[in-house]
């Protein structure tokens, strides 16, 4: 396919391209934000209403199986005034079928909202084997394009915090919260960025996921910056710890655990370091770290 150059035309303006005018719209109507390429794809930029996106997600015939959690996300960025163009089309086929923008148009239809969206139609068929093909921006190239430190250590440790924050702590726990909502929380929370730093340092260690270490130290800090930085050094190197110190056991319980077959969920260690935490603030000697699904999940004292 040819390389176009698409240039959309002010509404009041009148439109020289001649094929722009005869272009089928998705509105159904005559679209001067359109444009059509030499090998006759549509380009037109679209008030997406609720209701045409509903009614472009009737032709979702052949698409991916829908994803709430992606759509949840987009349509909480919608709902916070955050979701902005950013050049992402909504694609059809010559068909009509729609075969890319599913959740965009489900998040635009439960939200309620209203915004410019691209949308891109009488694509050929072979086009849906090219999308999504390049690589996908995760949150640690996000944060780095903002300049940020250790930018995958930080993505972690926001996630983490961003779900505690939502009350969302077992390991059966399902939010995964979008670019915005992440940027937005890290601005209202610029902590983070020090329990980062000492995640990717205690991390070394090899007892607690960074993830686990950030999230602890962000909500320890906030107690008591001191004893958060002792607890973190003495479970780190395990020295001056006599038997029964919460630390100790702590310390003693997650070698045990890293040494079993299996990942030892973020949720449950996390959970051992919150009792170990309030045992050693509240000065009780502690033999043995359980954590049972069962139980209520501790909240740092």
């Amino acid at each position: 396919m040819s390389a176009t150059t698409v240039a959309f035309i002010s509404p009041d303006e009148p439109t020289s391209n001649g094929a722009a005018s005869v272009a089928q719209s998705v509105t159904g109507r005559y679209n001067p934000r359109s444009f059509v390429s030499p090998d006759g794809v549509v380009y037109e930029l679209v008030w997406m209403t609720p209701a045409l996106a509903e009614e472009l997600l009737y032709r979702n015939n052949n698409n991916r199986s829908m994803r709430p959690d992606a759509s949840n996300k987009i349509e909480r960025d919608m709902l916070a005034g955050w979701f902005a163009e950013n050049g992402d089309a909504i694609r059809r086929d010559v068909q009509g079928n729609l075969i890319d923008g599913q959740h965009r148009l489900e998040a635009r239809r439960a939200s309620g909202t209203s915004g410019w969206m691209l949308v891109v139609s009488n694509l050929p068929e072979t086009a849906r084997n090219t999308i999504d093909d390049g690589a996908k921006r995760t949150m640690r190239d996000r944060f780095g394009f903002r300049g940020e430190t250790d930018p995958g250590t930080l993505a972690a440790v926001v996630r983490r915090a961003l779900l505690w924050e939502r009350g969302l702590r077992s390991r059966s726990a399902r939010y995964q919260p979008s670019a915005l909502e992440s940027f937005e929380f890290l601005d209202q929370h610029p902590q983070l960025r020090e329990a980062a730093q000492a995640a990717s340092h205690h991390r070394r260690a090899k007892l607690l996921a960074p993830s686990t270490i950030g999230l602890c130290w962000w909500l320890f800090a906030a107690l008591d910056e001191g004893q958060c930085a002792e607890f973190f050094e003495r479970l780190a190197d395990g020295a001056m710890l006599a038997k029964g110190n919460p630390i100790l056991t702590l310390r003693n319980r997650l070698m045990d655990l890293n040494s079993q077959p299996g990942r030892v969920h973020e949720s449950h260690s996390a959970a051992l370091t919150i009792k170990s935490w309030n045992a050693h603030r509240e000065g009780r000697e502690v033999a043995l770290l359980r954590f049972s699904e069962q139980e209520k999940f501790p909240t740092p004292k």
